[in-house]
C-alpha cells in the first residue's frame, strides 16, 4: 500500500523522504505455561525474530513485572540491540484464544522509541503491559486462553525502515510514499 500526497515545489527547494515500513506478525506459544516460574520479575524470553532487518523477542512474566502487577500475566516486546541502536516501531500485543482470535491486546499509542531507557519513560529498550489478563484467568482453561497447558502469544510489529531521498517529477512537483511491505 502507498500513500502520496503531493507538494508544490515552485521556487523553493524542498526536500521530501519516503519512508519504507516493515510489518511482521509473530505468535509464540509456550508449553507447560503453567510450569514457568512465577517468581515477581522474572522473566521467560522467546527466541529472537527478526523484523526490519532487526532482532526482537517477545518476554512473559508469569508472576508480574513488579510487586504491583504480581497478580497479573505481563508481556513485552524487546528490541535486541536497543541500548546501542535505537528505532521508531509501533505493536499490537495479544493472547491468541482457542477459536485463534486475538484477545486481551494492547496497542501502542503510535510509534515507539526503543533505545536507552530515560528517567521520564519516553523511551525504553521494551515496550508492553504490566496487567494483561489475570493469571488466574489465562490459567482456567475454561476462560479460552490456554489448551492443554499452551499459550499462545501474538505481536503485530511496524518498523520504520531507512528514509530514501524521493526525486521530484515532471511538473515540478515532489512525493511523498510510506511503503508498507509485508514480511513473511
Amino acid at each position: 500500500m502507498a500513500i502520496v500526497v503531493t507538494v508544490a515545489a515552485g521556487n523553493m527547494a524542498e526536500l521530501l523522504t519516503s519512508v519504507e515500513t516493515v510489518e511482521k506478525t509473530q505468535r509464540w506459544t509456550i508449553k507447560g505455561f503453567s510450569a514457568l516460574p512465577r517468581a515477581v520479575g522474572e522473566p521467560t524470553k522467546s527466541e529472537q525474530f527478526e523484523a526490519g532487518g532487526r532482532q526482537w523477542r517477545l518476554q512473559v512474566y508469569p508472576g508480574g513485572e513488579m510487586e504491583e502487577s504480581k497478580e497479573f500475566v505481563s508481556l513485552f516486546l524487546e528490541l535486541v540491540d536497543a541500548e546501542t541502536n535505537p528505532l521508531r516501531a509501533k505493536f499490537e500485543l495479544a493472547i491468541i484464544n482457542h477459536a485463534g482470535h486475538r484477545a486481551n491486546g494492547i496497542a501502542s499509542a503510535g510509534y515507539r522509541e526503543f533505545g536507552p531507557a530515560n528517567a521520564v519513560l519516553t523511551v525504553s529498550p521494551r515496550w508492553g503491559k504490566r496487567n494483561l489478563i489475570l493469571r488466574a484467568t489465562l490459567l482456567d482453561e475454561s476462560k479460552g486462553f490456554m489448551l492443554n497447558d499452551a499459550v499462545t502469544f501474538e505481536v503485530k510489529l511496524t518498523v520504520i525502515g531507512a528514509e530514501q531521498q524521493q526525486s521530484g517529477t515532471e511538473d515540478g512537483s515532489r512525493k511523498f510514499e510510506q511503503s508498507t511491505l509485508k514480511a513473511n
